[in-house]
């Protein structure tokens, strides 16, 4: 094609994968040509005339960035010229609704929030006029009632986002919308998951408002949703890092924190092998690994200690981020900071304090060190803090041998690990 830059952007290694993208168009035509779309099972439909927009004939992995926007982009003109919506046709909507739910899942820097938000809103107007004609929907139709869902899930999103009073109340509304297509599918894991985001824009919309669903029942969901998606897709799918991906923050918000890095370390080395390490799902695990392995701590502020931290210029209650220990005993550490949240990292003073006046952040995982006559059983044991105890003066912690109870330790007895060794 003159004119025309050869393009990849899937999982293709070395010279394979590449195409102009109008020769990618055209191959995407012609498979939808092959379809007898009215004759054929909901599934040969998805493979052969949604799939060649959207999934690369050669790796058969999702497409992506800027190719995957122009493709859903090249769909979408495609269906509205051969499938237009003014003949009524039943078939006809559904490829209008399956077109856009390829551009409503396009992640693309050009595609604006605006965009986004009329493409959902497409979705549901054709799926409104789809319902308006009262009569029941024969079971491969019943997917556009999941691709409705799923513009509300997006919708609500975005207002989420927002974060303005008006926004999480439109949220609310979208993800209420979402939970009752969901219930008439008969979905109860996608109305559980709609049930929690609702609970957590109305909490957002009270001044000081606590969360409606707990962190292990957030955990919960996820662990699920991630078990589910591994079982129908397989884990090196990218339905299944993602879900990965959200287990691992619901892990890391559960105080987990041990268990959290583990998963991610699995997910980042199956997508590196499947994808390859320039891959976006790559690119994204690896920077929520890095998040996972920032450890903040506060300082026990007391006696002479707290005069000289005031000298310096710090307030108390302040959290700083732990960079190293500075003896081979890990009687001493080096800080960094004050901190207020993960993107103030590699920001600050430095100082070197000794480890017993640490207090360390619920989810942290650490090793339990020097530990003697009783405890000494827990030597080298792997955990995470859970809560700090200012009575006893230690942390409890949580092991990750489940044999063992969870203890107090005190900080001196306490080793923050920022690399987990390999679990046996």
């Amino acid at each position: 094609e003159a004119g025309q830059s050869l393009v990849r952007d899937c999982s293709c290694r070395g010279h394979s994968g590449y195409a102009h993208i109008s020769c990618t168009v055209k191959y995407a035509e012609q498979k939808n040509g092959d379809v007898k779309i009215r004759n054929s099972a909901v599934h040969v439909v998805m493979e052969n005339f949604v799939g060649p927009w959207k999934v690369c004939p050669n790796c058969h992995q999702l497409y992506q960035n800027e190719l995957a926007a122009d493709l859903a982009n090249a769909f979408v003109a495609f269906v509205e010229t051969n499938y237009p919506l003014k003949h009524g046709k039943l078939f006809n909507q559904w490829l209008h609704v399956e077109a856009h739910l390829v551009k409503l899942n396009q992640h693309s820097q050009s595609i604006k929030n605006e965009e986004i938000i009329q493409v959902a809103n497409s979705i549901v107007n054709v799926v409104g006029e789809i319902k308006a004609q009262n009569f029941p929907l024969p079971p491969p139709l019943q997917r556009v009632l999941q691709i409705e869902a799923a513009a509300y899930d997006r919708l609500g999103c975005l207002a989420a986002i927002a974060g303005t009073k008006e926004s999480l109340q439109s949220a609310v509304e979208h993800y209420e919308k979402c939970r009752d297509t969901s219930k008439a599918m008969g979905n109860t894991t996608a109305v559980t998951l709609a049930e929690q985001k609702i609970a957590n824009a109305k909490s957002n919309l009270c001044w000081g408002g606590i969360d409606k669903i707990s962190r292990g029942e957030i955990q919960k969901h996820n662990q699920y949703m991630y078990e589910e998606v591994v079982r129908n897709l397989g884990e090196s799918s990218g339905d299944a890092l993602n879900a990965g991906v959200n287990l691992a923050r619901a892990l890391k918000h559960a105080r987990r924190g041990v268990e959290a890095q583990r998963l991610l370390k699995k997910i980042l080395a199956t997508s590196s092998r499947v994808h390859g390490p320039d891959h976006n799902l790559t690119k994204a695990i690896e920077s929520t690994l890095s998040l996972a392995k920032i450890r903040n701590v506060a300082i026990e502020s007391r006696g002479v200690l707290a005069t000289l931290m005031w000298m310096c210029g710090f307030e108390t209650n302040q959290f700083f981020q732990f960079l190293r220990y500075d003896d081979g005993d890990g009687d001493m550490c080096v800080l960094r900071g004050p901190v207020q949240s993960l993107n103030d990292a590699g920001k600050g003073k430095i100082v070197t304090i000794a480890a017993e006046y640490l207090i360390f952040v619920a989810g942290t995982p650490v090793m339990c060190h020097g530990m003697e006559d009783s405890d000494d059983l827990l030597e080298g044991k792997i955990g995470d803090i859970r809560t700090w105890n200012p009575k006893l003066n230690r942390h409890e912690v949580h092991f990750e041998d489940e044999s063992l109870e969870p203890c107090f330790v005190s900080s001196r007895n306490i080793r923050i690990l920022v690399e987990l060794p390999d679990d046996d």
